[in-house]
């Protein structure tokens, strides 16, 4: 995967083969983007509801005049090969927890959920399937189960409002929510596909990260507002994980036709999690790069930071000596120094307009003893890509999955 920032400085974060984290970190981003993509659908479909975006109750609150609350909770297993009880434990014992702390409220619970192998319907809960619930033997679980108030439980009243409700995959969400959208005369001349849904995702995930619950309320009369001022896709970790994704690289490309043309970026790349077998890609990429983004005074050097084992890391450097890369790695007599890291790259015209510069590329492992990131070194406005390593660089990230595409964004190849 690769991580890429536009703005002053560009950061890059790159991922080649995808280690178990990494995966995790993938189900997770999808886990979201279903519960965003739901959200979409609640504000479309809804009428003179307000619908609370990351909830009280619920991922979900939906509000009728009557202020009675249909709460809505989403989970997304895609990798599930059907449906199995425990697969939903956690979640039920969650509204039961809720349902017994708010008697007064008029509640509907929703549980949201996909499975691959599920067709889309409605499934009841018996009560004694309940008690299966409540009866487990996990320790996690059973911890929230012995702080609840049983005895004050009405167990028919919770399965009656209760609705287990198998739903799409994100694609069939995703495609339902476009043809809604298409559907509706004001946004006819949108581009639904490049604009406004990657938009409805994006701003949706802003709202839920604000602290304050009340203004984590929308209706859809102020969310249509909202669409019609967009001109411009937001393009982040969450929106380059819909079917919207070519649509957004292209953009980002044309982007990058004046961001890369800038004389003075400081750009860096973070490969993190790829295959030892991807080196060549990798020294290739760093070639054409150093070829094309260091042939002025003005330039300046990219970094390159690698989640390798020191020797590797070591052999790496090596390589790229072999093919004319010099490299700042830091190191003084087998110690890394942060000023030698980070010092300034001189660059010198000579003559016959070549190009002389102290090193092509600083880069270093984040396994290196003694290695730290400068403070202020990706304080970025705008960063794409996710991150694993213990590096702080926002929440804005767009993850890509292969060398083709980082080289489609720079320009080095023409289509994906």
């Amino acid at each position: 995967m690769f991580n890429i920032c536009l703005n002053m400085d560009l950061i890059i974060n790159i991922f080649g083969e995808l280690m178990p984290h990494s995966r995790v970190a993938d189900s997770t981003i999808k886990g979201f983007i279903y519960q965003y993509n739901k959200t979409i659908l609640e504000i479309l479909n809804s009428t003179n509801e307000t619908i609370h975006i990351e909830g009280i109750v619920e991922d979900v609150d939906v509000y009728d005049v009557n202020n009675s609350i249909r709460a809505i909770q989403c989970k997304y297993h895609e990798s599930a090969k059907s449906f199995n009880l425990s697969l939903i434990y956690k979640p039920i014992i969650l509204m039961i927890k809720t349902f017994i702390e708010r008697p007064n409220d008029e509640l509907t619970f929703v549980l949201f959920i996909h499975i691959p192998s599920e067709e889309q319907r409605d499934r009841e809960l018996s009560i004694e399937e309940v008690d299966q619930i409540l009866c487990t033997q996990t320790e996690k679980l059973k911890k929230i189960i012995d702080e609840l108030d049983l005895d004050n439980f009405n167990k028919q009243k919770f399965v009656d409002h209760l609705i287990i409700r198998f739903g799409k995959s994100i694609e069939d969400l995703e495609s339902e929510i476009k043809a809604k959208i298409e559907g509706l005369e004001k946004f006819r001349s949108y581009d639904v596909d490049g604009l406004i849904y990657p938009n409805l995702i994006a701003e949706i995930q802003r709202i839920s990260t604000i602290k304050h619950h009340d203004s984590r309320k929308v209706t859809q009369q102020e969310f249509f507002k909202f669409l019609i001022k967009q001109s411009k896709a937001v393009i982040n970790k969450w929106t380059l994980m819909t079917k919207s994704r070519k649509a957004l690289l292209k953009q980002l490309r044309n982007d990058f036709r004046v961001e890369m043309n800038s004389n003075s970026p400081l750009r860096c790349f973070i490969f993190q999690g790829f295959n030892v077998d991807e080196i060549d890609n990798i020294i290739n990429f760093i070639n054409i790069y150093v070829e094309k983004y260091l042939k002025k005074p003005s330039h300046k050097p990219a970094t390159f930071i690698f989640d390798l084992e020191e020797g590797k890391f070591q052999n790496l450097v090596s390589q790229l000596y072999d093919h004319g890369i010099y490299v700042n790695d830091g190191i003084v007599g087998g110690i890394w120094k942060y000023n030698e890291f980070y010092k300034d790259c001189k660059i010198r015209r000579r003559p016959r307009s070549e190009i002389q510069a102290d090193f092509h590329i600083r880069a270093q492992t984040i396994k290196q003893k003694d290695f730290s990131i400068r403070n202020d070194f990706f304080h970025q406005k705008k960063t794409f890509g996710f991150i694993e390593a213990d590096i702080n660089f926002g929440q804005e990230a767009i993850i890509i999955n292969e060398f083709k595409e980082i080289e489609y964004l720079f320009n080095f190849r023409g289509e994906i």
